[in-house]
């Protein structure tokens, strides 16, 4: 049997059959995310090192006899559990991060024993094994194995000879990485900058052996990971050197065995697969972090992968997303093994098995993966609509770990990378797709790492972060911007941006990318720039979300223009739309949503939209000018004088502690006239403290995208805490019946700056249940601030609207319909609708009621006129629970033309408006923001030569002077009688014409 536990959403640990590949059974691992290490106990018991969603480690177990898992231990405060080994007697030993502590778990007391940290300044048990009554801990940062007595506690430092033995500095020397128990050896694999090397411990002599694994000098690898090694015949087996390498247990002496294998033995065994290609007791099986079996036959040096087909596992966490030539989505998970393609156009969609790609990108039919760990790039096959499975392309080397930035340009890829652990210097790589020449230009600003590309006529422009490989500390300087020619081989120019506006402390420049108008454009914290490429001034700037502050590590903020010619960017990890001239932005995402990764692609009818990652969900923001309107919030800008009552107008106090007060101010003002905004003094930090004002009610359509924004101006305040209800602006969601059902809070106001006008927003989805929305202006018990509010703003999804169609052209004496409809609507139930028209030129015989909208047992529709001043009035509406949809020909409107006018229109007046089912009980309705205008066509009279709507003697004039003449394009509709030819018939037609008008 094989165990292993698929890293998901929940963890699955799986029990599967080796030979028949099929899994046995499964169980759902409840709150966990990640293992990365089993053990099985003398009497055949799994243990299960867990990592928790919430990042704590904990201990689980699963029983062959009962076949049941079971969760045994939360480990102490530990953050995730590294290492794990057994003893004769079933005790179970723990190696944890981020205290680098030891404990046992004694299955018959149930008990978890805590020897506490082993060594001071060292966060990990990275490894371990048990032999004779101790245990040998493997540790980092850096590099030490510590031999512990498991019934005293007592310790000690046993590996101070290990870097004399490797010939390496001892800080260069990182990890224990591995350990395992080899006959009378001690198996310690060491990682570092100087490669993965593996040495001996003699445990019966209890020194080290002069003799090691290193990097293999013609393929650069050294010694992949392992917890189990195979032994036969006096021989082990170890991942090394790009495949398995045997080493004879009598004189420690290697040879390789002919076997590719570039990656880690995770679980190994004697397996007869009872297949005549293997040979039945030489071959070692294993599985691969992509899922696959790989069967490796030592005697005969082959290798035999069998289908990834057996573990089974819940939906993973999307870690990364990119859009290929071929407007796919290509995307890896967190943790690695697997990856996906989605079709935008299909919304066909499929899995394969790879690494964890920290950056993708596409050029030609291929898409480029950077996996991680150890900076390896692998390319696959697109054509034709298919995927070729990714194949190692090269490593980058360097000490390079994480390819978070990857770009393409002039035939070359260009990698930007965070480097290993524990070390600081980041590298630019440039990859010849055509020669395969790669050049790596480590530290370029030193000690940064690189996470920000754009390439521009023969330069890339790039960008850095303070964060270097786990477990170090950022450099003082701050990020910058540089640009490195490829000609000159050389970084050219670089600059801080310390000069933009509100930026504090900050770690991370990136999101670079050229728009339209020539400028790098990019982010740092919630500031969005624009620079000139030729000396790298700010040409624009604007900070969108100054409550950012010091944000980012390693992943970058991802940019993409649309064809719209707006700049689409995950500022912060919030979905922002900007208009490059005005620098007007959008935040599309809710406030309290952070997202991680996004792109632009097509549709099915070739409509591009906006596409981002949630968890393990991929989702879609359709890409439409017609979407997003702005609703009316009543006294926004504050400038209607008080109520008789002292309330102000729109807006009612809905909480107000002894310690906040409201009132309007003319001390500070943004919009409207008189210059008024709602002030707020806010005196304490405690329930007295707690203030909201809430507007008047504003409809919503359900699962519609909503953003309340205002303005705010922090004259002076104390303002504490990191809470989610820290906000300046909430916006909350209500049903029918007026019961509060969703809560979005907004901005957090921590840090923002003071002494001028910052903006502040909600933004949410309507839930199922929604009828309408109000925006609270807010001040919590965690805040204490003198400030002003004002330019109070809705803006979503259209509830749709009233429209006026009619056909084609009319003629004097003619009558025509026209037709009300309501457009884009949603539970359309009552409409009332107030029209305008011209008395001289027009007449109401009668309105009717639509087809669509209902019939008399259904609907009903009532109107009136006043013909002399030109108005009538419809009203309109649903019986019982019925409710429409979509477009809807409420009523037709028939008209008949008396004269000719200009304007000739009918007009419906912004006064009208339309409910929905739940009007009853809301009591609030759908208003038109503006006049809507329809013109009618007058046709024109065949004797109208001059289309001025009157047939007269200057037509006369016009005909005459083309008597005789031949015909042509310019005089071809003056044969009016059709005879080929223009003569005195056809000007006696236009003179009967004028005769009859002057009547």
């Amino acid at each position: 049997m094989l165990y292993t536990t698929a890293s998901t959403t929940p963890a699955v640990f799986n029990v599967i059959d080796v030979k028949n590949n099929g899994y046995i059974r499964t169980f759902e691992l409840e709150g966990v995310a990640q293992s990365w290490r089993h053990v099985i106990a003398p009497d055949g018991t799994v243990y299960i090192g867990a990592i928790t969603s919430s990042g704590t480690g904990e201990l689980w177990s699963y029983s062959p006899v009962s076949k049941t898992v079971q969760k045994l231990k939360v480990i102490g405060s530990e953050k995730s559990v590294w290492s794990m080994t057994t003893d004769p007697a079933g005790n179970v030993y723990i190696g944890t991060y981020d205290h680098g502590k030891l404990f046992q778990y004694n299955p018959k007391t149930k008990e978890l024993r805590d020897y506490g940290s082993l060594l001071a300044n060292h966060n990990y048990i990275r490894s371990m094994a048990y032999v004779d009554g101790y245990i040998y801990a493997g540790m980092a940062l850096p590099f030490e194995v510590v031999k512990v007595n498991v019934e005293t506690g007592a310790s000690e430092l046993i590996s101070d000879e290990v870097p004399g033995i490797l010939g390496i500095e001892h800080e260069k020397l990182e990890f224990a990485y591995d350990m395992a128990v080899v006959d009378k050896y001690l198996f310690v694999k060491a990682s570092g900058e100087a490669g993965l090397m593996m040495v001996y411990y003699n445990l019966q002599e209890q020194k080290w052996e002069d003799k090691y694994i290193g990097v293999d000098p013609v393929s650069g690898k050294g010694v992949m990971s392992y917890n189990q090694i195979p032994v036969a015949d006096g021989k082990a087996y170890v991942p090394a050197h790009g495949g398995i390498v045997e080493v004879d247990l009598a004189t420690l002496a290697t040879r390789n065995t002919g076997i590719s294998f570039a990656t880690s033995l995770r679980g190994a065994a004697w397996i007869n697969m009872e297949d005549p290609e293997l040979t039945p007791d030489r071959t070692i099986v294993t599985i691969q972090a992509n899922g696959k079996l790989s069967a490796l036959d030592v005697k005969k040096g082959v290798r035999k992968d069998l289908p990834g087909v057996a573990a089974k596992g819940g939906p993973i966490p999307i870690h990364n997303m990119e859009r290929g030539t071929d407007g796919r989505l290509y995307m890896s998970a967190y943790p690695g093994g697997v990856g996906g393609v989605f079709n935008p156009a299909t919304l066909e969609s499929s899995n394969f098995l790879m690494g964890q790609a920290e950056g993708i990108v596409s050029a030609g039919n291929k898409v480029y993966y950077g996996i991680y760990p150890g900076g390896y790039i692998y390319e696959a096959d697109i054509s034709g609509g298919k995927m070729s499975e990714p194949k190692l392309l090269f490593q980058i080397g360097s000490g390079q770990d994480r390819p978070y930035k990857m770009e393409y340009a002039d035939g070359k890829l260009l990698i930007g990378t965070i480097p290993d652990y524990g070390q600081l210097g980041g590298a630019l790589t440039i990859y010849d797709l055509a020669s395969g020449e790669k050049q790596v230009y480590r530290n370029i600003i030193k000690d940064h790492s690189i996470v920000g590309l754009a390439y521009k006529d023969g330069k890339i422009y790039g960008s850095t972060t303070k964060s270097g490989g786990l477990n170090t500390t950022m450099p003082a300087n701050n990020p910058e911007v540089f640009v490195w020619d490829m000609a000159k081989k050389e970084m050219t120019m670089h600059t801080q941006l310390t000069s933009l506006t509100g930026l504090g402390n900050h770690r991370m420049i990136s999101g670079l990318a050229f728009g339209p108008d020539g400028l790098l454009w990019g982010g740092v914290d919630g500031i969005l720039f624009a620079l000139d490429p030729d000396d790298l001034s700010v040409v624009k700037q604007k900070n969108i979300y100054p409550d950012v502050k010091d944000y980012g590590m390693w992943r970058p903020y991802y940019s993409r223009w649309g064809e719209d010619g707006l700049l689409y960017i995950g500022l912060a990890n919030r979905m922002t739309v900007v208009d490059p001239a005005t620098m007007e932005h959008r935040t599309l995402t809710p406030s309290n949503f952070a997202m991680s990764f996004m792109t632009l692609a097509k549709d099915a009818n070739g409509h591009e939209q906006i596409y981002y990652t949630d968890g393990t969900k991929l989702m879609m923001i359709p890409i439409s000018k017609s979407d997003s309107v702005k609703t009316a919030v009543r006294n926004g800008c504050f400038e209607e004088p008080l109520n008789a009552d002292g309330s102000i107008p729109g807006w009612s106090n809905a909480e107000s502690g002894t310690e906040v007060e409201f009132s309007l101010s003319k001390e500070q003002s943004y919009c409207g006239e008189p210059g008024q905004s709602l002030k707020i003094i806010d005196k304490s930090q405690s329930d007295k403290g707690v203030g909201s004002y809430l507007s008047d009610p504003i409809p919503v359509v359900r699962g519609g995208e909503y953003t309340a924004a205002a303005k705010l101006y922090i004259e002076q305040g104390l303002i504490e805490g990191s809470r989610t209800d820290d906000s300046g602006i909430v916006l909350y969601f209500y049903d029918k019946s007026g019961a509060q059902i969703s809560t979005v809070p907004g901005t957090l106001i921590k840090g923002m700056p003071q002494k001028e006008w910052i903006d502040i927003s909600a933004t949410g989805a309507a839930p199922e249940r929604a009828a309408f929305a109000r925006i609270a202006l807010y001040s919590s018990k965690w805040n204490m601030m003198i400030g002003y509010y004002d330019q109070v703003t809705f803006e979503g999804q259209s509830p749709g609207g009233l429209q006026l169609k009619a056909a084609g052209e009319v003629s004097v004496g003619d009558t025509f319909d026209v037709i009300l409809q309501a457009k884009d609507v949603t539970d359309l139930y009552a409409v009332q609708a107030a029209l305008a028209f011209d008395p001289a030129l027009f007449e109401v015989v009668d309105v009717r009621m639509a087809d669509e909208f209902g019939s008399a047992a259904t609907a009903h529709l009532g109107w009136n006129q006043d013909g002399v001043k030109g108005k009538i009035n419809i009203i309109a509406t649903q019986l019982g629970d019925r409710a429409l949809g979509g477009n809807v020909d409420i009523a037709h409107i028939t008209v008949k033309a008396k004269q000719i006018g200009d304007p000739a229109e009918v007009v419906l007046a912004r006064q009208s408006f339309f409910t929905d089912k739940n009007g009853d009980l809301t009591k609030l309705s759908y208003m038109l923001s503006e006049d809507v205008k329809l013109g009618i066509q007058f046709g024109y009279d065949v004797e109208d030569f001059n289309k001025d709507h009157k047939v007269d003697a200057q037509d006369v004039a016009l005909i005459a002077k083309q008597l005789g003449k031949k015909l042509d394009d310019s005089n071809r509709m003056m044969d009016l009688n059709g005879d080929g030819v223009i003569d005195i018939s056809d000007i006696a037609l236009v003179v009967l014409k004028t005769l009859e008008s002057m009547k």
